[in-house]
């Protein structure tokens, strides 16, 4: 088994095409071809369906990806590894975060990078939670912020926060609610996330257990700028965090209104188990939970308190 046959695997898993793969390598079809198949001779098994538009994965080829990103990049980290020995991190590390984390994590985030490890290239990513999750099992991110719950098993997690949720309105004038309950916030006309994203399987599973009738949103929006115009313009009312929306709140254009019972979200920084970071990751991983940390400590964070798992 060679370096380059993983590489032209993971480029063909990446662009669904063999031709696509060969022009973004450089590399004749017919030599990308040919070494495909002697990695899949030599693992005695097919890596892809071969269709009139494309290729997929078969089930050997969807377990093997994630192992050939994670080879490919220590193979490509060697370099990094002999300069660390120098105590010089460098490389480069993916990490991703939801549209309501992003817009205040972020900032913090990369002045912390650049000041203490500013050889390391972080490359930051705003998805939704459920693309972050999807990516980051298949390996093709090296970390992301979560928002912890059942599902994430099979992924090492670390907690970070835990942040209350809150009824998210347009300011109207008047004194707000001291709290919502959940009857009369899932009566509001709620601007979600699409199911399986964000918030929604929270807010999904609060109304499950409380009995209340199965959510549906007036609209569904998974985009926090969009969101955010939506309130204002008074189309309707979201629950998410505080500092989504930080801006809005403190000039008084939005306001925010607990739930009774009060709901949170746990926020944790994930990788996956079987893949060996780097140490440029490692870095990464320490400075987001120092970021967090700093924070929590200044009180910037609103509406956060400290998570530990199992509370």
């Amino acid at each position: 088994m060679e370096i380059r046959q993983l590489r032209y695997f993971v480029e063909i898993a990446d662009r669904g095409n063999i031709t696509k793969a060969a022009d973004h390598l450089h590399v004749a079809q017919s030599a990308l071809s040919y070494q495909l198949a002697k990695l899949e001779a030599e693992l005695k098994a097919d890596l892809l369906h071969r269709q009139s538009r494309g290729v997929v994965l078969t089930e050997v080829g969807t377990v093997l990806l994630p192992y050939a990103r994670a080879i490919l990049k220590q193979f490509d980290g060697l370099p990094q590894v002999v300069a660390s020995g120098n105590g010089k991190l460098s490389g480069k590390v993916t990490l991703g975060m939801s549209p309501s984390v992003c817009s205040f994590l972020s900032v913090p985030l990369l002045q912390h990078v650049r000041e203490k490890h500013a050889d390391i290239r972080l490359e930051l990513t705003e998805e939704l939670t459920g693309t972050l999750e999807a990516d980051l099992r298949k390996g093709a991110m090296d970390l992301a912020v979560l928002i912890d719950h059942q599902a994430l098993q099979g992924l090492l997690v670390t907690p970070l926060v835990r942040e209350e949720l809150k009824v998210i309105t347009k300011a109207n004038g008047t004194a707000s609610r001291v709290r919502y309950s959940s009857t009369d916030a899932l009566s509001l006309p709620l601007l979600l996330p699409k199911e399986g994203q964000g918030i929604r399987p929270l807010l999904d599973a609060m109304a499950l257990s409380q009995a209340l009738p199965r959510i549906e949103p007036f609209a569904e929006i998974n985009s926090v700028t969009i969101l955010r115009s939506m309130i204002l313009a008074g189309v309707g009312a979201t629950i998410l965090t505080e500092m989504a929306f930080e801006h809005d709140l403190e000039n008084g254009s939005l306001q925010a209104t607990g739930l009774s019972p009060p709901l949170y979200r746990d926020l944790c920084l994930c990788r996956h188990t079987e893949l060996p970071p780097t140490l440029a990751s490692e870095a990464i991983a320490t400075a987001v939970a120092e970021v967090c940390v700093d924070l929590l400590l200044s009180k910037a964070w609103h509406g956060a308190e400290p998570f530990h798992s199992g509370a």
